[in-house]
């Protein structure tokens, strides 16, 4: 990496005589770069951020008591029915909690069947 100094010569003309604040200037392109190598840690921590947030948000919707109440599945039971038939982010926005109830029942008749 280069030096973010960029240093001029003393014996350089300059229309101000008797500057000392121009003979030494900051490389900017050089200064984002060294900031840009921080930039990927702080996206990789909003990504864990926002996977986790949606997570929550799925977990919320599509909830172990829920899933009690309407199934009557023991404890390890809906453990497994909550893995495999757990819906994407995408699916649980586009429902209300009435399609939630049907995508359940749904799921816990294919449940049943195995």
């Amino acid at each position: 990496m280069g030096d973010i100094f960029v240093k001029r010569s003393i014996y350089e003309r300059s229309n101000r005589p008797n500057n000392t604040s121009e003979l030494v200037t900051i490389n900017f392109l050089q200064v984002m770069r060294l900031f840009g190598k921080h930039k990927d840690k702080t996206t990789k921590l909003q990504r864990t951020l926002l996977q986790d947030e949606e997570e929550t948000y799925i977990s919320g919707r599509f909830s172990k008591e829920k899933i009690k109440s309407i199934t009557h599945l023991s404890d390890d039971s809906v453990r497994i029915f909550m893995i495999r038939y757990r819906p994407a982010k995408t699916k649980v926005e586009k429902m209300n909690d009435y399609d939630m109830l049907l995508y359940i029942r749904k799921c816990y008749a294919d449940f049943k069947k195995l």
